[in-house]
């Protein structure tokens, strides 16, 4: 796993995760990623601000990307498989 290069500047990055998956929501899929994620981001040096977790339903999905676009320097988005094309689709807009 890379680390933060002690020698960079000292410019805080931030970031926001938005996982997408109503399986997560109801438990019937554990999340596997948001743990992983955060300790990679933490070891390249950018500070994770927020987890969210929203079902598959578009407007849910448009609402957290925008709210995350607008105050964060960086954003990611973890999804389940089936609903590719249309999580794609909602984070665009």
């Amino acid at each position: 796993m890379p680390t933060a290069d002690s020698s960079a500047s000292k410019e805080v990055v931030t970031a926001a995760l938005l996982v997408i998956g109503s399986k997560i929501l109801s438990g019937h899929t554990k999340d596997q990623n948001i743990g992983y994620i955060a300790e990679y981001l933490t070891a390249v040096g950018v500070d994770l601000k927020e987890v969210r977790v929203v079902g598959n339903e578009e407007g849910a999905i448009v609402d957290a990307a925008a709210r995350r676009r607008c105050t964060e320097a960086r954003a990611g988005q973890t999804r389940g498989r089936g609903h590719a094309g249309a999580t794609a689709a909602s984070t665009i807009k």
